[in-house]
C-alpha cells in the first residue's frame, strides 16, 4: 500500500489533461494512484481512457473532452465496449472548458459520489474550495449527471458544467450503454465504427430502441 502523495507527474497528452492531474492530485488519498492512459482491450478493439484511479478495488475512469477532439455520439459507443469490458466500473466525462474555468466544483461533485477516492483533508479541502452554486445544490448529490448554471454578473450570461458518470446497468436496465454492448456482442465485435455502422443500418427507420440523449437513466 503506497503511502506518499498521489504524484503529479507531468508531461501529459494535452493540457486539460495536466490541468486535471494537477488539481485532482491535490485531494487524492495517498493509497490512491492516478494512472495516466490506462488501456482497456474490449470487443471492439484497445481504447485508452485518460486517467484511471482505483480505490477499494473500484476503477473509476476520467475523460476530459476538449471540444474539437470528441463526437459524443461515438464517445458512448466507446464507453459501451469499455465498460462492458468491465475494464473499469465507471467513466467520468468532463468538458474542457469545464475543468478549466470550474475545476474545484467539479471535484467537488466526483468527491460526492466516489469519496472513497479522496482523503479526509481533501473532502474538507474541497467543501471550502466549492462555490455556493455547487454547495447548495444538495439534490444533484444522488444523481450521476450534474448540471450547474452560474450567472456571470459582467454579462448576465449563464454559465454551464456539466459532469457525467456513467455505468453499466447490473440491473439490467435496458439503457443505452448495456443496448450497445450487447448489440456489439451479437456480431462478434469489430472495429467501433464497423459495429456502429452496422446498428445504425438496422435502425435506419429513425426509430432506435435507445435514448443517447439523456444519460441520466444510467443511474440508479
Amino acid at each position: 500500500m503506497r503511502s506518499q502523495k498521489p504524484i503529479y507527474n507531468p508531461p501529459y497528452d494535452s493540457p486539460l489533461e495536466d490541468d486535471l492531474a494537477y488539481h485532482i492530485t491535490k485531494y487524492l488519498d495517498p493509497t490512491i494512484s492516478l494512472v495516466p492512459q490506462y488501456e482497456v482491450k474490449t470487443i471492439c478493439g484497445t481504447f485508452r481512457i485518460d486517467f484511471m484511479a482505483e480505490a477499494s478495488g473500484v476503477k473509476i475512469g476520467f475523460e476530459c473532452d476538449g471540444k474539437d477532439f470528441h463526437d459524443e455520439s461515438r464517445d458512448e459507443w466507446r464507453d459501451a465496449m469499455i465498460l462492458g469490458s468491465k475494464g473499469v466500473d465507471a467513466i467520468y466525462r468532463m468538458r474542457g472548458a469545464d475543468l478549466y474555468y470550474h475545476i474545484n466544483d467539479i471535484l467537488y461533485f466526483i468527491s460526492k459520489w466516489d469519496p472513497e477516492l479522496f482523503s479526509q483533508r481533501g473532502l474538507l479541502n474541497l467543501e471550502v474550495l466549492a462555490s455556493d452554486a455547487v454547495r447548495t445544490s444538495s439534490e444533484e448529490y444522488t444523481k450521476c449527471v450534474a448540471f450547474i448554471r452560474y450567472q456571470d454578473d459582467d454579462y448576465q450570461v449563464p454559465i454551464d458544467i456539466t459532469v457525467r458518470k456513467l455505468f453499466i446497468d447490473i440491473n439490467g436496465g435496458r439503457r443505452f450503454l448495456e443496448t450497445a454492448y450487447d448489440f456489439a456482442c451479437s456480431i462478434g465485435g469489430g472495429n467501433l465504427d464497423y459495429v456502429i455502422g452496422k446498428y445504425q443500418a438496422r435502425n435506419k427507420d429513425g426509430k432506435p430502441d435507445w435514448d443517447s440523449g439523456d444519460s441520466g437513466k444510467l443511474c440508479k
